[in-house]
């Protein structure tokens, strides 16, 4: 049985040579894929600047886009949401992390941390010293719980998700880019029209002014265009197995011309 090979919403910026390996390797594996969506022109860019040409690779969205984000419209505190996890803890829970995040909650009503992962529940701690009032979601209850985000909400994160979800929600808040690799993936969201301002340090103090948000105007046709590619990988799963099976040794023996015999029959060893 031969499956389409199918990859969406990849974030590969950056990509240093320590991961690409061997160039032409990765080169014949990405044109055996029957659809590779990047989630960023960045990342498109990153594979042909290292000499990987991925004619098949397109530009697409981040696969969060094939729902949309739902804001809670009960009435609430307005909420300073907090997002982080253990590589960034020292930023979030030194003295003077701690200190800002006090400054920027007390124009709001109440704190909340998000749990992403097990190894987020060591700042729970001191993050309700700091707050007291600091409510607590675990993993469930941001994505099976009712909508946790509520209109006039910030946020403030060092984790790509969590930006782009509540920048979508039409949020404002602040992001924290700990290394080059969070940098690109924060910057990815501005570029898609997120009003969150960078944190430095020692930190604006203050609750961000609401800003216009890009990215939310746009996030119906966002999501109308994601929703496209997964039609497209639907229609490629239901293509006849034969047709699969011949489009995929096409593209092989095009990447493959003049390869050494030896390659050829690793190659069809894995095909058949």
């Amino acid at each position: 049985m031969i499956y389409p090979l199918v990859a969406t919403g990849l974030g590969l910026e950056p990509l240093p040579a320590d991961v690409i390996g061997d160039a032409r390797v990765l080169d014949q594996a990405v044109a055996q894929f029957d659809c590779f969506e990047c989630r960023d022109q960045a990342s498109l860019s990153a594979l042909r600047q290292a000499g990987i040409e991925a004619a098949r690779a397109r530009v697409g969205l981040d696969d969060s886009y094939l729902l949309k984000v739902s804001l809670n419209s009960s009435a609430g505190p307005r909420t300073l949401h907090i997002s982080t996890f253990d590589k960034h803890m020292p930023h979030f829970i030194g003295e003077h992390g701690l200190r800002r995040l006090r400054d920027l909650a007390s124009g709001y009503e109440r704190c909340a941390f998000w749990v992403c992962s097990p190894s987020d529940e060591p700042l729970v701690a001191p993050l309700r010293a700091a707050l007291p009032d600091l409510q607590v979601y675990d993993l469930s209850q941001l994505l099976f719980g009712p909508p946790v985000l509520r209109a006039g909400d910030g946020l403030v994160t060092s984790r790509f998700h969590p930006h782009l979800l509540a920048a979508r929600a039409g949020l404002n808040g602040y992001y924290f880019a700990a290394s080059a690799f969070y940098r690109a993936k924060h910057h990815g969201v501005l570029k898609l029209g997120s009003p969150f301002q960078e944190l430095h340090e020692p930190g604006p103090r203050t609750r961000p002014s609401p800003q216009p948000s890009m990215i939310a105007a746009t996030d119906g046709s966002h999501r109308l265009a994601k929703q496209r590619v997964a039609q497209g990988v639907f229609r490629l799963a239901s293509l006849p197995h034969k047709q699969r099976h011949r489009d995929r040794l096409r593209r092989a023996a095009e990447q493959l011309r003049g390869a050494p015999l030896q390659t050829l029959r690793s190659l069809a060893r894995g095909l058949f």
